[in-house]
C-alpha cells in the first residue's frame, strides 16, 4: 500500500511536515506543528484521512486547565 503525501492538506489546525516509521492504529504517523502553538505532536494518517482529529493536544489541554477554577 502506498502511504500518502499530507504536506499538501490544507487542515484548519496543523500543518504536516513528514511521515514516521512509527504507526497509529496501522496507519503511518506524520510529526505535525499546530498553527496556534507551535508544538509538535504525532499524528495517524488514517486520523486525517477520516477528519476525526481536529484539535491540537496541547493547545486543548491548555483550554482544560485554564478554564478551570481554583
Amino acid at each position: 500500500m502506498r502511504a500518502s503525501d499530507l504536506t499538501t492538506v490544507d487542515h484548519p489546525v496543523l500543518v504536516f511536515l513528514q511521515p514516521t516509521t512509527k504507526r497509529i492504529n496501522n496507519s503511518v504517523a506524520w510529526r505535525s506543528r499546530c498553527k496556534a502553538c507551535g508544538k509538535e505532536s504525532l499524528v495517524g494518517a488514517a486520523q486525517i484521512k477520516r477528519k476525526s482529529h481536529n484539535t491540537c493536544v496541547h493547545c486543548t489541554s491548555l483550554k482544560e486547565l485554564d478554564s478551570r477554577k481554583l
